[in-house]
Formats: C-alpha cells, sequence, structure tokens
C-alpha cells in the first residue's frame, strides 16, 4: 500500500500468495482482494489487517466494488459472478451464466454492474447483481478489460484482439433520453424498469442520446 501517490510502497499484512484482483472503496479504507485459485479477503482499515471471506474458492479474476465499499462483485474465469451487500461478509452467487469471465466493472453506488467475457459477450445488472442481461455488445470479441462512469450510463470495453469500444447500456424514456438510426436501422430493447431500457440486439448505425 501507498499513502503518498506512490512515492513509497509499504507491504501488508496480506498473505504472500497468487494475488489476481484488487478493488478498493472511493476514500481507500475498505480494500477487496482475490486469490486466483483460493479465496477473497477484505480489509476495513486501508490493509492493515486483512479476513478471508466466506466466498467460495475458484478461479477468482476480477473484483469491482462501490464507493462506499459495502457492495462488492467477483467473477470467476471459468465460473461464475458472486456478488457481496454488506462488504464482503457474505456472497451471494449471480443468475449471470458460467463463462470464462475476465473483467468487471461497476457504477458508484454499486447498483449497475458490467461483466465481461469473450465467451458470453458483455452483461448487465441495474439492481446490484440480482438480475443479468447479455447486452447487445458482440459475443465473439474476446473481451479483457471494461470500465465505466460512476453512474454507469457509460461503458468501456477493450478486447485482447480488437479496440476499445464504448456503449451505451441503458437508454432512458421521454424528454431524458431517446435513441437515433440510420435507414433499415433495427434495435431489440427490453424494459427494466423505472423508464429504462438495455438493448438486446441491434443493426446499422444506432446512435443513443
Amino acid at each position: 500500500m501507498s499513502s503518498n501517490s506512490g512515492a513509497t510502497w509499504t507491504a501488508t499484512a496480506a498473505p504472500l500468495t497468487n494475488w489476481l484482483a484488487l478493488a478498493s472503496s472511493g476514500d481507500g479504507t475498505k480494500l477487496v482482494a482475490a486469490v486466483y485459485v483460493g479465496g477473497i479477503y477484505v480489509s476495513a482499515n486501508s490493509g492493515t489487517t486483512w479476513t478471508k471471506t466466506a466466498a467460495p474458492s475458484g478461479y477468482w479474476y476480477s473484483l469491482a466494488s462501490s464507493t462506499d465499499g459495502s457492495g462488492l462483485a467477483a467473477l470467476q474465469n471459468g465460473g461464475y459472478v458472486y456478488i457481496s451487500a454488506d462488504f464482503g461478509a457474505s456472497w451471494t452467487r449471480a443468475t449471470a451464466p458460467y463463462a470464462n469471465w475476465t473483467s468487471l466493472a461497476c457504477s458508484a453506488d454499486g447498483t449497475r454492474l458490467f461483466a465481461a467475457s469473450g465467451s458470453q459477450g458483455i452483461w448487465a445488472s441495474w439492481d446490484s447483481g440480482a438480475h443479468w442481461l447479455q447486452t447487445g455488445a458482440s459475443v465473439a470479441s474476446d473481451w479483457m478489460a471494461l470500465a465505466c462512469t460512476a453512474n454507469g450510463d457509460q461503458v468501456f470495453a477493450a478486447g485482447d484482439t480488437t479496440s476499445i469500444y464504448f456503449f451505451k447500456p441503458f437508454l432512458a424514456t421521454g424528454a431524458s433520453g431517446y435513441i437515433s438510426g440510420s435507414l433499415g436501422s433495427a434495435i431489440e430493447l427490453q424494459y427494466i424498469g423505472n423508464g429504462a431500457f438495455i438493448p438486446l440486439s441491434s443493426s446499422g448505425m444506432i446512435t443513443p442520446n
């Protein structure tokens, strides 16, 4: 850990093992770290002490944390997505399918989650991981990295052999949002409540606004 923008570094009390993923709360006090073939650990004091959670052992590959650190998501590369709403004290397997998951991203409040896989495309959740839907992102692309804005309205995805893409996974109704397209374009939407839709598939030139 470093408390001076990386000028100096100190090893924490975390055990020496095969760490692969790490995420932090907005203030840096609450940390979550995953062992590739092992469990998930949390720290509530910026890494001074660590506690192994009840998360099952697995091929953990990526983690995401809400700003306050209460909402956590973890995925397995050859497994499932798991969700915690209590700082990692307990974990629930999400309804997202079994896949070789590679990356996670979440909004600041933890309600909007995104999970990427080369074999399953990019999936999105709008309710803290309770429900998941596959987005219109290409399934064939070998997605390796995800990032999203604080409100989860915009997502960036990078592939192992592709460019970096940008898309808006949620579309609002009424005056607050609309979509436009070129002649012959088509889009399939699913309503997810609260005046929002998620695109399932599209063809042609579609522009969310």
